[in-house]
């Protein structure tokens, strides 16, 4: 799981209502790159969480936050991945997902 950004630096996420790409990848630096380069955008990381369940880990924060989702249609990459939300909730939902993979399939966090 690695969600992203387009604020420089955690401090300016941690109270904001705002957007953050969520998504999943084997890379996450080589898939944000790509998502840079297609989107004219930059993005930094907000929070990786690695998965060995990572497409199940992905649809469960993605249908949690549905009434939250927005679509970027002026974007080519991603265009509805970005969630409308503050960070620290986004981290909550994340942390208590990762914890229900561990618990209930033993997730051993292999893979992002």
């Amino acid at each position: 799981m690695c969600t992203t950004s387009r604020a420089t630096s955690r401090s300016k996420v941690e109270n904001k209502v705002m957007p953050f790409k969520i998504g999943r990848s084997v890379n996450c630096p080589k898939r944000i790159g790509h998502s840079e380069k297609e989107n004219n955008e930059t993005y930094n990381v907000a929070i990786t969480e690695p998965s060995q369940y990572y497409k199940h880990f992905e649809a469960i924060i993605h249908d949690y936050l549905k009434d939250d989702r927005i679509i970027r249609d002026e974007i080519k990459d991603g265009k509805t991945e970005w969630f409308y939300k503050k960070f620290s909730d986004i981290e909550s939902l994340i942390k208590k997902c990762k914890v229900y993979l561990k618990v209930v399939h033993r997730d051993k966090g292999e893979k992002f």
